[in-house]
């Protein structure tokens, strides 16, 4: 893989970590307690235009502007806009996918985090939610919703996307990259409230 477009990659997965974060942190609440179809769509908005977002956004567009990637959005504040639109746009639809695909399966597109036991287990643990959903009686399953809103927000992109995006390898490697995005996310969730309360002693 050429050296630039792997940068790139690495900068689309840092700005879902902070995607992540910003869910976790926004919605954190009883894990026992189900979400309600409000709360779905409440989180698919504030996912899409929390601070967190917009900041990975604009940071992973800035860099994606300095390689000129892809060349077709081209240098200067045009390009960057072009970037920044694209990577808002995909991530929005990806939310409201999965938030209403999710209502249908039960799933809660949440990250609740474990806050107990040793890091290892933890992490396995967030490395597990990235894959698995809880359902409204607490039991796990499959996060199909995730899946289907991945996959299909991807492909939608492609109607907008340059040429250079608009390839089956392209299409093919986002859907695995945002699973290492959230992946990446879930673990900052994890422990980002034990470091945060050692800082502020």
């Amino acid at each position: 893989m050429h050296p630039i477009r792997l940068m790139n990659i690495t900068a689309f997965a840092l700005s879902f970590v902070a995607l992540s974060c910003s869910v976790s942190t926004a919605f954190a609440q009883d894990p026992i307690q189900p979400i309600s179809d409000k709360q779905r769509f409440q989180w698919a908005l504030q996912t899409s235009v929390s601070p967190a977002r917009m900041g990975g956004s604009l940071i992973s567009s800035a860099f994606s502007t300095w390689t000129n990637q892809p060349e077709e959005f081209g240098p200067g504040w045009s390009g960057y806009g072009k970037r920044f639109a694209t990577r808002i746009a995909t991530g929005a639809m990806q939310n409201y996918m999965e938030a209403g695909v999710a209502s249908i399966w039960d799933e809660d597109p949440r990250y609740i985090r474990r806050g107990s036991g040793s890091i290892g287990s933890r992490i396995g643990y967030a490395m597990k939610m990235t894959v698995l959903a809880r359902r409204s009686d607490g039991s796990l399953m499959p996060a199909y919703a995730r899946y289907v809103a991945i996959t299909a927000a991807s492909g939608a992109s492609m109607a907008y996307r340059p040429a250079s995006e608009r390839t089956a390898g392209q299409f093919t490697i986002r859907i695995p990259m945002s699973l290492i995005g959230r992946a990446a996310g879930n673990s900052f969730s994890e422990f980002w409230p034990d470091v945060s309360s050692k800082l502020r002693r």
